[in-house]
């Protein structure tokens, strides 16, 4: 067998990150695990803006009161989710 050979195209990668789709999927994921954490955790997607981010989503579950900041801080909530969900 002859060799494979892959080129990645950068244009088409970030058009694929900023897609509805892939924004919509991001939102699910997210939501999912704030609910999967429980009450006082909260899930947000961005339009990424500015040098670095090149537009792409950006997913972000954080504790919103300090019941769940103890939570967390005791249990490790957020990494066991994010473990668990992938």
């Amino acid at each position: 067998m002859g060799k494979t050979k892959i080129t990645l195209r950068a244009a088409g990668f970030e058009a694929i990150r900023r897609s509805p789709t892939a924004v919509s999927l991001l939102e699910s994921k997210v939501e999912s695990a704030a609910a999967a954490a429980g009450p006082g955790y909260v899930g947000s997607v961005v339009q990424g803006v500015g040098r670095g981010t090149l537009g792409r989503a950006i997913g972000t579950v954080y504790t919103d009161t300090f019941k769940a900041i103890l939570d967390n801080s005791r249990n490790q909530t957020l990494m066991r989710i994010f473990d668990r969900l992938g």
